[in-house]
């Protein structure tokens, strides 16, 4: 997938807890469509597209506080913090 072509949805802020969850800084109309368990989203890793699925969403001050497969403690959900979270322009509503 071709990053610069992907819409940006949102901006993980920090890690959030001990169970590896993080929380998001909305940057789309449709935050209740976008996060929710299951949900496809995309991170930039070392220059390119690497799909990540959320596992667990919940709502805390109006921000989506989301579990990640594969992020099981707080160590791992901080390196995921200042990403950027995008998906291709196909699936916007």
């Amino acid at each position: 997938m071709n990053w610069a072509e992907m819409a940006v949805v949102g901006r993980i802020a920090r890690a959030h807890g001990i169970r590896g969850q993080v929380i998001v800084n909305v940057d789309t109309d449709f935050p209740q469509a976008r996060f929710q368990p299951g949900a496809e989203l995309f991170i930039d890793r070392a220059g390119r597209a690497e799909a990540i699925v959320l596992t667990t969403v919940r709502v805390q001050h109006e921000r989506p506080v989301v579990g990640i497969a594969g992020v099981g403690t707080m160590s791992e959900a901080e390196a995921f913090a200042g990403y950027e979270l995008r998906v291709p322009v196909d699936r916007l509503a």
